[in-house]
């Protein structure tokens, strides 16, 4: 899979907050019962 593909797919959610904003608000829509969404993080750009 390419990076077009699975953000395409909604597989991985990349972006800004206010595009993971949107992306979540959508999902609410889809599953409205919804209560918890798991993310993992990445800042990326840094050193460890």
């Amino acid at each position: 899979m390419d990076y077009d593909e699975i953000t395409r797919q909604g597989t991985v959610w990349m972006g800004t907050p206010d595009g993971i904003v949107a992306n979540i608000q959508e999902v609410i829509e889809v599953y409205p019962g919804l209560t918890e969404i798991d993310i993992t993080a990445n800042a990326g750009g840094y050193s460890y």
